[in-house]
């Protein structure tokens, strides 16, 4: 009777679809248990009696087979679960880590750049330290160097300002070897500018002790160049080419040996120096023509 009112109820499907499976008692399940085990309580044989009580049969078997596994697969839930909140936790756990790591290879990097700039700003400084050096080395060669010319200037002032006193007679004696001494021989000429020097000092023309005609109107460059041409490097041949380049008449040379006409026509080749005897055919046309 019981039965049959249960199964008359009109929300009695809404029991079974509503039904707490997941919370069975376990006394309802040990209570279940033979009707489980019983052979006759099985949908094909429950179907020759009643399709209804067939679906119900299938239903309580259902709930027993369900709650039968999920005693075996709530353990297994329960691990999941705790296993997937230990993975977030882990998870979490590496992605503050790997943030961390992240950060800190960022750190290293900043100070691995910090550290390439401080090399090269070293290395920048240790060039120009080299570079200074070598500057301060040179510096102190040149004022080395000036030291030796600022001697060198000091005596050449001091040759100057003697000179520049003595210009006046320097002159004077050129020009009288330029007029006078031509003819003679270096030791006559020497005694005649004995006389003129001590003549001068008479007068109180300031002149030279060791005046030199070459040092006075010969230019060295030149002197090097007539030596290259064929001048002897005598003080005599020196001071007969100042003669002949610096006097305002034709020179009348003596040349035994040949070496002022050399000298003449090497010295004269650019300027087309044609060179004629009185016995040359052509002698006056020459002439002529120079």
């Amino acid at each position: 009777e019981e039965a049959k009112k249960l199964l008359g109820d009109p929300n009695f499907f809404n029991y079974l679809e509503n039904y707490d499976k997941d919370n069975v008692n376990e006394a309802i399940l040990k209570r279940l248990k033979p009707y489980i085990r019983n052979e006759h309580f099985q949908p094909v044989v429950v179907e020759k009696v009643s399709k209804a009580a067939k679906s119900l049969c299938m239903w309580v078997r259902a709930i027993d087979t369900y709650t039968g596994v999920a005693k075996t697969v709530a353990p297994k839930k329960e691990k999941l679960a705790q296993a997937e909140e230990s993975l977030a936790k882990s998870k979490a756990l590496l992605d503050a880590k790997r943030q961390e790591l992240a950060d800190a290879e960022a750190k290293v990097a900043e100070l691995q750049a910090r550290y390439q700039a401080s090399v090269k700003e070293r290395e920048d400084l240790e060039a120009r330290m080299s570079e200074t050096k070598l500057r301060l080395t040179r510096a102190e060669q040149v004022l080395q160097g000036l030291e030796g010319e600022q001697k060198r200037w000091t005596t050449a002032v001091d040759v100057l300002e003697v000179d520049v006193r003595n210009l006046v007679g320097a002159m004077l004696l050129a020009a009288g070897c330029i007029a006078y001494l031509g003819p003679f021989t270096s030791s006559y000429r020497h005694e005649l500018l004995a006389n003129w020097t001590a003549r001068c000092k008479d007068l109180g023309i300031p002149v030279s002790e060791d005046f030199s005609l070459s040092k006075v109107l010969a230019d060295p460059l030149r002197v090097r160049d007539w030596h290259a041409i064929g001048l002897p490097e005598d003080v005599h041949s020196i001071e007969n080419a100042i003669l002949v380049t610096r006097g305002r008449r034709w020179p009348l040379m003596v040349d035994p040996q040949g070496q002022a006409t050399r000298w003449i026509k090497n010295l004269e080749h650019k300027n087309g120096l044609q060179v004629v005897k009185m016995t040359d055919p052509k002698f006056l046309q020459t002439l002529e023509n120079a």
